[in-house]
């Protein structure tokens, strides 16, 4: 658009209404845009003074050449047609052609078009409502990142591919890894062994991110078996659920994790125990039932001397039968903390006659007992002596051929240990550590022993509850200590 100033106005009084203008203005003459006006509005956005009238543009701001307001005064003055820069609602400048008589551009009117009151308080809330938004975010993000950094599960994020692309501490930790290495992994990496709860390899497909990602719908606790190249397996239980973008389309997945191997193991040992305890209490019970069998339906067919012998393993099966149930009854007891302490003073002599009266019947020539037997010590009587027989029974079992030493040493005015010594195979140092766990069987040369894993762990706790200590010491092909010791 052109304008023409009406003739009937006097260029004086043009220009005092341009300078009571509110609006900032300024009119250039010519091609190289020399400045014939500019009012007091104008002046004050440059801070320049009257001074610079009659001054090429270029002069006025030298190191202006190539910039946008020179283009928009070129753009103007060629085009004959107004040229506006900036949106609405903001600062605008406005490149206004002017013509003569004859149509042609003698002028340009350049404006600064302010935005209305409306318009500022709308720009001011707009800006209010973003930085309390981005405040909002910041927040958000800080609560969410503290949330997963203490969480005590592991959370892992996946994008569509399956890279791993963020791990909290608690799945650097589970999994032994930095976030710096989780990254470079994908969820079923092969430099790890993901495996079935049977042991059995786990197909990718059937890993439940995986399943996730084919469903898109969420997996809750499946349970999977890990392998690291260079450490045990481990069991983890794990949730995973899809990431959708606002397209609906899947962009990764979200899965949380704990390790669950304790928890796995302990079911896997009482799985074990129940099969064991099965076959134990099975095996005394057909004894029973078959002497018992024969003394009934053929006792007059029999001789004295098979009668005798049918009793005695019938006695023999009821004890088996006997110290089975009630090594049962004791595991029940110290688990729900029942087994109580009846405290006397007695001396060891009488324990140690008490336990070779128990093993009279058997190997009791190898069998020897020794060291300070007349020290008096206070405890229960009945359980140490269950603790005894216990670890003598270990030895004849373990080293049938071997001589049994038990001895009573005073190691100072507080404490007495008392040992059981043979002459063995030894115990491999690996499996030393587990001899005193619950439903922990040893071997021999492949060989598995009967039992139910319970012996050595009721002594390991009665020791305890008396305030003393309790160990083994072997070397292989050297036999075997098994020591405890009791406060006087």
């Amino acid at each position: 658009m052109m304008i023409q100033f009406p003739s009937a106005l006097g260029t004086d009084a043009l220009l005092n209404i341009l300078q009571q203008s509110g609006d900032p203005t300024a009119i250039y003459t010519g091609e190289d845009f020399c400045l014939q006006f500019a009012n007091d509005a104008m002046l004050k956005i440059w801070d320049k003074d009257e001074s610079i009238g009659g001054k090429k543009f270029e002069e006025i701001f030298p190191g202006l050449k190539q910039n946008s307001i020179v283009t928009q005064l070129r753009e103007s003055w060629h085009s004959g047609k107004e040229v506006v820069d900036g949106k609405p609602g903001t600062l605008q400048y406005s490149y206004q052609p002017i013509v003569d008589k004859t149509g042609k551009v003698c002028c340009i009117l350049q404006r600064v078009n302010k935005p209305s009151f409306d318009g500022i308080t709308q720009l001011e809330q707009t800006i209010q409502a973003n930085e309390s938004l981005e405040n909002s975010l910041r927040e958000s993000e800080q609560r969410l990142r503290s949330i997963l950094e203490t969480m005590a599960e592991g959370v892992g994020v996946t994008d569509a591919s399956g890279q791993m692309v963020y791990a909290n501490p608690m799945a650097q930790r589970i999994l032994g890894l930095k976030e710096k290495d989780i990254k470079k992994r994908t969820y079923d990496d092969p430099q790890w062994q993901n495996l079935r709860i049977d042991g059995t390899p786990l197909p990718s497909e059937e890993h439940p991110m995986s399943i996730m990602m084919q469903t898109q719908k969420p997996v809750t606790d499946h349970e999977i078996a890990v392998k690291p190249p260079d450490g045990d397996i481990i069991y983890l239980s794990i949730n995973a659920a899809p990431m959708f973008d606002e397209k609906g389309v899947l962009t990764g997945g979200i899965g949380t994790f704990m390790d669950v191997t304790e928890r796995r193991l302990v079911t896997q040992s009482k799985d074990d125990f129940i099969s064991i305890a099965s076959h134990e209490l099975k095996t005394p019970v057909t004894a029973l039932k078959g002497s018992l069998y024969m003394l009934q339906k053929k006792s007059m067919d029999l001789s004295e001397e098979i009668k005798v012998k049918l009793v005695d393993q019938s006695v023999q099966s009821l004890n088996r039968l006997t110290v089975l149930i009630d090594e049962l009854l004791d595991t029940r007891r110290l688990e729900k903390g029942h087994l109580k302490l009846d405290k006397k003073p007695f001396v060891l002599s009488d324990l140690f006659e008490q336990c070779r009266a128990n093993f009279n019947h058997q190997l009791a020539k190898k069998i020897t007992f020794g060291g300070d037997l007349h020290e008096r010590v206070t405890a229960d009587m009945q359980q140490i002596g269950q603790v005894m027989v216990n670890l003598i029974n270990n030895a004849i079992k373990y080293a049938p051929e071997s001589d049994i030493a038990i001895k009573a040493n005073k190691l100072d005015e507080k404490e007495m240990m008392i040992s059981v010594k043979d002459d063995g195979p030894g115990i491999p140092e690996q499996k030393r550590a587990q001899l005193f766990e619950r439903y922990y069987r040893a071997d021999y040369q492949g060989q598995k022993f009967s039992g139910l894993g319970l012996g050595l762990y009721i002594c390991a706790d009665i020791i305890k509850n008396h305030g003393g200590t309790i160990g083994v010491d072997s070397e292989l092909g050297q036999g075997a200590t098994f020591w405890f010791t009791l406060p006087f």
